[in-house]
């Protein structure tokens, strides 16, 4: 079995966008569903394609699903995502279990089941259709573990720039962790403290999804009705 066969569980619109996406990254995608017709068109495209009901703990097995990298339940139906995710949970699958939820309370019993990784769809298409209508912000948002998420953004805001990256004190201030930077077309892994921004530089950076429309807001010229207020993430001040 390769280090890097991810199963996905579920091959409608949701789940063949992300095998599509998992292959380009040159993972060895394996696809288990139902429906022939699908599992047909999944086997022309991708190294596997398994016909199975992955609410059938025994077929599930016989797919050596248990050593999988990554396995992602893409199917909205939340009697069959449970079925499944308590399969894996009882056949000890090694690697992430990641699933879809239709909304908040589908999360909740997820969460409550044991899976830590739950997406709901329509809650980051939103989030981010909303960030476009507020910042003309139109950059991919990559979700990640423990409730953060990274980004990239362009600088147009004089008031972050002329300024040490160091003074800016953007961890503290705002939760944003730089990743790198983009300065005059050269890109800077790892970024010197002294650097100054300037109008036009792209960073990449991760902060706490809940605090990423603060952060572009100060990244970009966006004006707010509301004054910027900065956060402070140091426990020993502002007390």
């Amino acid at each position: 079995m390769s280090k890097n066969e991810c199963y996905i569980l579920g091959y409608g619109n949701f789940g063949s966008y992300i095998a599509k996406y998992l292959a380009n990254k040159e993972l060895d995608v394996i696809v288990i569903d139902n429906d022939p017709d699908v599992v047909q068109t999944a086997a022309n495209k991708y190294t596997h394609a398994i016909k199975a009901d992955i609410k059938d703990i025994d077929a599930l097995r016989e797919t050596n699903i248990s050593k999988a990298k990554c396995i992602i339940v893409c199917i909205t139906d939340l009697h069959a995502t449970v079925a499944a995710c308590a399969n894996l949970i009882e056949l000890g699958c090694d690697g992430k279990i990641i699933a879809r939820a239709e909304n908040d309370l589908n999360k909740r019993i997820l969460n409550t089941l044991g899976i830590k990784n739950v997406i709901v769809p329509i809650h980051d298409a939103a989030f981010h259709a909303a960030l476009q209508a507020l910042y003309n912000f139109n950059e991919e948002i990559h979700n990640l573990p423990n409730g953060l998420c990274w980004t990239t953004v362009t600088i147009s805001n004089k008031r972050c720039t002329n300024v040490t990256i160091e003074k800016l004190d953007l961890r503290n201030k705002l939760g944003v962790n730089i990743l790198y930077l983009i300065h005059n077309g050269i890109t800077q892994p790892l970024v010197d403290p002294k650097a100054k921004l300037g109008i036009g530089d792209v960073i990449a950076f991760i902060c706490p999804t809940n605090l990423l429309d603060n952060s572009i807001s100060y990244f970009t010229n966006f004006k707010s009705k509301e004054k910027f207020k900065y956060i402070n993430l140091r426990n020993d001040e502002e007390k």
